[in-house]
């Protein structure tokens, strides 16, 4: 009687605990709405979008614009943002292509980092991609960047399981 005695309110105690956790997180938190949806959830069509959106929003001196050719090639067409200034266009093949981040050490001691995006050919018979590489997205922050990756590198996985 005495074990009843003592154990009787933890074990309640318990069972409380247990049934207030079973109505879980709730899956309709307005705090939830912030949260872009994950590049492993996207299409390829939602990733172009979201590669355009940021390419609109993140640099202050540049506006980038992306397609996906056909043969997976990413076409990337840059402009500064000014009157009358010329876009440049460059195609980069995602097979192949290693995605790095790199940081600028350009930018301002006072302001935040920024940081690059850029893609690095592989060498036939070479282990380490050779050259400076290709500038896929500038001047983004941390989160940015990250982002920016991780979208092209699920481009490149569904590029290269429709290929195969």
């Amino acid at each position: 009687m005495n074990w009843m005695r003592w154990h009787t309110p933890g074990l309640l105690g318990l069972v409380c605990l247990l049934v207030g956790c079973l109505d879980g997180y709730p899956t309709n938190s307005p705090d939830d709405a912030d949260f872009p949806p994950s590049s492993v959830d996207m299409t390829q069509a939602q990733r172009m979008q979201r590669l355009n959106e940021m390419g609109m929003d993140t640099s202050p001196h540049l506006r980038w614009h992306y397609t996906l050719d056909a043969g997976c090639r990413l076409q990337m067409e840059y402009q500064e943002r000014r009157w009358f200034a010329r876009s440049q266009v460059v195609r980069v093949p995602l097979s192949g292509t290693e995605i790095r981040i790199e940081g600028l050490e350009e930018a301002l001691e006072e302001g935040p980092e920024l940081y690059r995006v850029v893609g690095l050919r592989q060498v036939a018979g070479q282990g380490e991609p050779q050259g400076p590489g290709t500038v896929l997205h500038d001047q983004g922050s941390w989160p940015d960047a990250i982002e920016f990756r991780a979208l092209l590198a699920h481009l490149q996985r569904d590029c290269h399981a429709t290929v195969s």
